[in-house]
């Protein structure tokens, strides 16, 4: 592994050493053109380009030398699931560069990201969430043919939450991390977990320094990630997840989604149009960007971790959760 570390630092180096070059080569800014920015001047949006170059990287090394599919072994895939895999990442990723270049209409992203999630499932069974097992109840809740459905209704539920989730500078890395940590727990220890951590720092201090965004191609990306390592893990290690404990996790971009979704469709707006109701808008007004990020951060964390180690009950996990929630939207609301 030393190889590929060394590999990996060598090529980021290189990238930062010629960053300026890069982003003129990408071409791809956020202005600050709407009511909605919060940055005074252009940002490259290189973070998707970056995340993708590194993981391309590390995936054929790992292929080549060792025979691994990132955290798993090569011959636990047919190749059309291995293929399935990889176009699912790849067209989501320039699904959401293409978004950070031309701005696509939300009706057309979400149906390109339909027509991608079901040929991904097409080809992958593995992929599909047929059962659902939760902590509270001693059977298996079968889908059966609502089995398809379901699955993509997940897919765009989360990778919709962790977009709708990204609106200031180390919000998204530090989320991310959070993600990959839980999973990390939960699957056999992989170097790839270390790599995406380091990976997730650099891109936070960059991120931090206004020197890039990670755009709807990054943010898709990691996204993407952490669903198919989520799900694949769900289906082929059911004694170690339950859905409730997924929930838990998502908890925050989860319902911060749902609140904005209602808000939006209550005053006849486009769910998909921005605004500066997210919690973490309304919690920068009051707090500076470090404080911001923490107390996110904290808000994030809690609900596995009260679940997990203290109160151990889901419902009341989730319903005091909310409240909490609740309270803090009418109160920064003020």
């Amino acid at each position: 592994m030393i190889t590929i570390i060394l590999l990996i630092l060598a090529l980021n180096f290189l990238i930062i050493l010629n960053y300026e070059k890069f982003v003129k080569l990408i071409n791809i800014y956020d202005l600050p053109n709407t009511k909605i920015k919060r940055h005074k001047k252009r940002v490259p949006i290189t973070g998707g380009i970056i995340l993708f170059i590194n993981i391309f990287v590390y995936l054929s090394y790992q292929l080549f030398f060792f025979e691994k599919f990132f955290i798993y072994s090569i011959d636990q895939f047919q190749l059309r699931e291995i293929i399935s895999i990889i176009f699912f990442l790849l067209s989501i990723f320039i699904l959401g560069l293409y978004d950070d270049k031309y701005r696509l209409m939300p009706n057309t992203k979400l149906i390109w990201s339909i027509i991608i999630i079901l040929c991904a499932l097409t080809l992958n069974d593995d992929l599909i969430i047929d059962r659902l097992y939760f902590s509270f109840l001693n059977k298996v809740i079968f889908l059966n043919n609502f089995s398809t459905f379901f699955t993509i209704f997940c897919f765009l539920a989360i990778l919709n939450a962790l977009n709708f989730f990204d609106g200031i500078n180390g919000q998204s890395c530090i989320f991310f991390s959070f993600l990959f940590w839980y999973l990390f727990l939960k699957t056999n220890v992989s170097f790839f977990y270390i790599f995406i951590f380091l990976l997730l720092f650099l891109l936070l201090i960059l991120n931090i320094k206004n020197k890039l965004f990670l755009g709807d191609g990054g943010i898709l990306l990691l996204g993407s990630f952490f669903s198919i390592f989520l799900i694949l893990n769900y289906n082929l290690n059911q004694n170690k997840i339950f859905a409730d404990e997924i929930f838990l996790v998502l908890f925050l971009p989860g319902i911060d989604l749902i609140r904005l979704i209602v808000i939006r469709f209550l005053k006849g707006k486009n769910i998909f149009e921005g605004d500066l109701l997210h919690i973490h808008h309304l919690l920068i007004t009051k707090f500076s960007l470090i404080k911001t990020n923490v107390l996110l951060s904290i808000m994030s964390i809690l609900p596995l971790i009260s679940y997990i180690y203290i109160i151990k009950n889901f419902f009341i996990v989730l319903s005091s959760s909310i409240i909490l929630y609740v309270i803090m939207i009418l109160y920064f609301k003020k």
